[in-house]
């Protein structure tokens, strides 16, 4: 994914907490692409000889959010920190005490993850609320940025499009679903840390776009060159995926189902899908770009080329880049 570029000479020390997983990861990334050695990079991990089997060469630091002593130490020296809240059922109470080791560390700057329905009687929203409350009362200059749902959580339905041609999901077929990509929010989050002061006690809502289960279906039926159908399941049915096949904790797939009941209108703007482009100077990965970019997840298997020119007709991600990236 890439490897520490040269830093400059006092280059303010920076850290994302959390840089294991998927958020982080692409944080990583696009530090390291756009970045340009303006700040000193280091990933906070529990596990750090597991991050080491990254692709990623930047200095890593041990931390354990269960402790705030341990985690005000590592942070001691760093000017700017990314709190990425972890996904474990006591995710509040770490977060809150990597706050407060932030404070106690002389931070001088916190960009905090939340989701855009933070302000929502929920699962999620009384899980993140009260760390957008204590970041305000921390004194210390922030940023909030509050997600949508993944786009990559589209992945789920892979094996049902690759066996069975559908896509099984319990909203009507047609609802419009706000999203936001992987990659959009790394590069969010490397240019906040980049440039702080043009963010500073802000809260934003990161939104690459939007779709309904039969944009989604459209797309993938154009990139896989077979149709693509829409099956709407009932909403039990889709829990009974979560707990048996897919294996998310009950918290979890709870709070995931309750997101997806929520109104999109109540909680995104048409300002917010202005954000990331706003943030980033670059326009967000669309819903057809992103299925090009991830064809093979959802079956795409590409022919074996035994010598000669491939033909870009067999290759969706070519067709992709030529015809509908023009």
């Amino acid at each position: 994914m890439g490897t520490a570029a040269s830093t400059s000479f006092n280059a303010p020390k920076t850290i994302v907490l959390g840089g294991n997983g998927c958020v982080g990861l692409s944080t990583l990334e696009a530090l390291l692409l756009r970045g340009n050695g303006q700040l000193n990079i280091h990933c906070g991990v529990r596990n750090v000889e597991k991050f080491k089997k990254t692709m990623i060469d930047i200095p890593t630091v041990k931390t354990h959010m269960e402790d705030v002593s341990q985690m005000a130490e590592a942070l001691r020296g760093f000017d700017r920190a990314f709190i990425i809240v972890p996904s474990s059922e006591d995710r509040t109470e770490l977060a809150l005490n990597a706050l407060e080791a932030a404070k106690l560390a002389n931070i001088k700057f916190v960009l905090l993850l939340s989701v855009t329905i933070a302000a929502s009687d929920t699962i999620f929203g009384r899980q993140f609320m009260p760390l957008e409350e204590k970041i305000s009362s921390l004194g210390i200059p922030y940023t909030i940025i509050r997600l949508p749902m993944f786009l990559e959580n589209m992945f789920m339905h892979g094996q049902s499009v690759a066996k069975d041609k559908r896509i099984c999901d319990p909203r009507k077929p047609s609802e419009e679903i706000s999203f936001v990509t992987l990659e959009d929010v790394g590069k969010c989050a490397a240019e906040i840390l980049i440039n702080p002061s043009n963010h500073i006690n802000r809260t934003y809502k990161l939104v690459s776009g939007k779709f309904s289960m039969n944009d989604m279906s459209e797309s993938l039926s154009k990139i896989l060159h077979k149709k693509i159908g829409v099956k709407e399941t009932s909403w039990n049915q889709f829990r009974r995926h979560y707990l048996d096949d897919a294996k998310i904790p009950k918290w979890q797939a709870d709070g995931t189902i309750e997101w997806m009941k929520c109104d999109r209108k109540v909680w995104i703007s048409g300002e917010d899908q202005e954000t990331i482009k706003n943030i980033t100077g670059d326009n967000p990965v669309t819903l057809h770009q992103f299925v090009a970019q991830n064809a093979s997840v959802f079956g795409w298997k590409r022919p074996l080329i035994v010598g000669g020119d491939k033909d870009v007709r067999d290759d969706p991600i070519m067709q992709f880049r030529l015809v509908y990236a023009s």
